[in-house]
């Protein structure tokens, strides 16, 4: 940061807190620079005339006069882009009129050189209605704003759509914010041409010296319409990020860690709040008590390629985690896995399940043709007990083959007992209170059948009417 921008962002600091004083300590944390440098950056600005004192003391620091005011705003390009940016998200909220003139103001405000700079950022950015939030880690975030503003080359690290890590340079031009997630937009040097990267599902980011050459960001991924500054709708999806909204559920720390305990020769260490596994002595994953992992998926890499993991879909995870320990684990290691792979018993089908729940007395079933695969639900008493193949806010590929068991008393310690099988979402409330429990067809056995059959009976038990229930318990008893 120019010391001028940071004499700037100085004094907002202490407008912010106005009247009362703020101490250097977080004065220097908020502006990332030493306390020394706060000092001579306030007696900088004390000589220039802002009236700025210092308290002493336990409570004190430096304060700024409330009644003094700053002359006319002035913003830099990139203040002003990151303006008309957040404006164009309002299309669809309250005052999206007086929002369309705040962000013609802006533009209109800057001149000359400043002024072409920002039309030329503001078509490489797009923004649509309803635009997702980025989850995408602060510094990924941070390495691609920086690379599409100076259009940099930059070499990532990315899951792509089929769960597959890649390393590849890619040409940053733009950035996209949608419904489906916000993408940094490119030219991607390993498959020669334009691609969309999903921020969330990109592990790292190294910027190289290499300016990228300029190209039309509108033909790269189909843009059509205006950019960032108006916010509309492209006229135009051909190209860009995949319709296919892949930010799924049911991905975890405890599912990455009992992923990795399930694979031969694996030891675990915690230090604090992040759980290491190796294998042969070298590590592959680490996981981290607030959703982060980071792999060993590239040999060639000194970097481990991180991620959040209920961004990233169960079969995905399963591919990653063990990729990353074939890389380290011993010939012996990979061999006997090999041989507990091919000797595993058949996965569950629907026809196990539906054997299992119309085996119970005053059961009915209810088909439902959805836009994303049919839904089969059992109610007994008119109510929903069990259903297979649409488990509420899941989002393909986990929806495809998931079982939700509507309540179970011992949800907690289900899950905890078998968290790479069984799972839950925010939808469905707390995990340590009684109720729905989600597990995919896929990831059971024939062996697990007994125990699924046990937990939808209880889901059963909890609404089917009690003269049945009674005559059912009577049978049990004889």
């Amino acid at each position: 940061m120019r010391r001028s921008d940071r004499l700037y962002a100085l004094v907002e600091e202490l407008r912010g807190h106005a009247p009362r004083p703020v101490t250097r300590a977080r004065l220097a944390a908020a502006l990332e620079v030493s306390p020394r440098t706060i000092e001579r950056d306030v007696l900088a600005l004390q000589q220039a005339g802002v009236p700025i004192w210092t308290e002493r003391g336990r409570a004190g620091g430096y304060a700024l006069d409330a009644g003094w005011h700053l002359p006319p705003l002035n913003l830099d390009t990139t203040e002003a882009l990151a303006l008309v940016t957040a404006l164009a998200r309002a299309e669809t909220l309250p005052f999206a009129a007086s929002a369309r003139r705040a962000a013609q103001k802006v533009v209109a405000g800057l001149r000359g050189a400043e002024g072409a700079r920002l039309e030329e950022l503001a078509a490489r950015v797009r923004v649509e209605p309803e635009a997702t939030r980025s989850v995408a880690e602060p510094d990924v975030l941070a390495a691609v704003e920086q690379a599409v503003l100076e259009r940099r080359v930059v070499r990532l690290q990315y899951l792509d759509r089929r769960g597959e890590p890649t390393t590849r340079d890619v040409e940053a031009h733009g950035l996209r914010l949608s419904p489906g997630g916000a993408f940094l937009v490119g030219w991607c040097r390993l498959r020669g041409g334009g691609r969309s990267f999903r921020l969330d599902r990109i592990g790292s980011v190294r910027l190289t010296g290499e300016v990228a050459p300029a190209r039309d960001v509108g033909a790269l991924v189909g843009w059509a319409g205006e950019a960032a500054v108006s916010g509309a709708r492209p006229a135009s999806r051909r190209g860009g990020p995949p319709r296919r909204a892949d930010d799924v559920t049911g991905s975890g720390p405890d599912f990455a860690s009992a992923l990795a305990r399930a694979l031969p020769g694996v030891c675990e260490q915690e230090a604090g709040a992040t759980t290491t596994f190796a294998a042969g002595g070298r590590p592959f994953l680490a996981v981290e008590a607030d959703g982060m992992a980071a792999l060993h998926l590239d040999p060639d890499s000194p970097e481990p390629f991180r991620l959040r993991l209920e961004r990233v879909p169960r079969d995905e995870m399963r591919s990653v985690v063990e990729r990353a320990w074939r890389q380290v684990a011993p010939a012996r290691a990979r061999r006997a896995h090999d041989a507990v792979l091919a000797a595993r018993p058949a996965a569950l089908t629907p026809e196990d399940v539906r054997g299992v729940v119309l085996a119970l007395p005053a059961v009915t079933e209810r088909r439902r043709s959805l836009r994303d695969g049919d839904s089969v639900q059992w109610e007994t008493g008119g109510t929903m007990f069990v259903m297979y193949g649409r488990a509420s806010n899941l989002l393909p590929p986990d929806v495809a083959d998931t079982l939700m068991i509507r309540h179970c008393p011992d949800r907690a310690a289900v899950l905890a007992g078998a968290p790479d099988r069984f799972f839950v979402t925010a939808h469905y409330g707390d995990a340590r209170e009684p109720g729905a429990v989600l597990t995919r067809l896929s990831e059971n056995t024939t062996d697990h059948l007994d125990e699924l059959a046990e937990l939808i009976e209880e889901s059963w038990r909890a609404f089917v009417p009690k003269r049945v229930l009674a005559a059912h318990t009577r049978g049990d008893q004889r």
